[in-house]
């Protein structure tokens, strides 16, 4: 009845692909991400089929989406880049020959250009023989050729240093406490805030906006 309904809304196009891909994925695991004592973000992992082989997650011929739900009031841009380029580099022995993917792995860290706030949504998704895409509250940010990006930030979760122990074996096997079935229900169900639609666009707008006003100034006084 699924594979029917989908079928026809592809013909139709009445199914955006987005929703399509979510159809195809499942949640494997989900845990909730510390530093030091501060909560910052809900993270799951998505695949077409639960899997605990970190060697098969990471084939490129594995579809699969990473999605953080972030949980503390402020995050800001400082620290979501100390931390993730902290991360990504001791959980990745060797950085990509590809400089475009070499630029993705910057972009992703310094990509905000605000605080992130308490239920903003970041995804990274990628389909076999596709690109790597991130979304900042549905909205894409980044998209960079192949797996590689998308390999990187996930060895953030289950490489050689994750979060701890505990963190890389709910991403890898679901929980089942009770902590963990919140999680999931927040994954699974999250809303993006009103406010918060378009906000990566907000920001680009912004700056656009400064930059023109800059010119405009440094031509009046030449």
């Amino acid at each position: 009845m699924i594979r029917a309904f989908l079928m026809i809304a592809l013909l139709t196009g009445t199914l955006p692909f987005s929703q399509l891909q979510a159809a195809e994925l499942v949640l494997n695991g989900s845990a909730s991400y510390y530093y030091l004592t501060r909560e910052y973000y809900v993270a799951g992992l998505y695949l077409p089929a639960p899997e605990q082989d970190p060697d098969a997650i990471l084939s490129p011929d594995t579809a699969k989406r990473m999605q953080l739900i972030v949980s503390t009031e402020r995050w800001s841009p400082r620290k979501w880049a100390q931390q993730w380029q902290n991360n990504i580099s001791i959980n990745n022995d060797n950085l990509s020959a590809d400089t475009q993917v070499q630029q993705a792995v910057m972009e992703f860290t310094q990509f905000p250009r605000d605080d992130l706030h308490r239920d903003d949504e970041i995804r990274v998704d990628y389909q076999p023989g596709g690109n790597t895409r991130v979304l900042l509250n549905r909205e894409l940010v980044i998209e960079s050729s192949g797996v590689e990006l998308f390999n990187y930030l996930l060895n953030t979760w289950i490489g050689k240093l994750p979060p701890s122990r505990e963190f890389r074996q709910h991403i890898l096997q679901q929980d089942t406490s009770a902590a963990a079935e919140q999680n999931r229900r927040l994954l699974l169900t999250h809303e993006i805030p009103a406010a918060r639609n378009q906000l990566y666009s907000g920001w680009l707008n912004a700056e656009r906006a400064a930059q023109q006003a800059e010119q405009e100034r440094q031509q009046q006084q030449a």
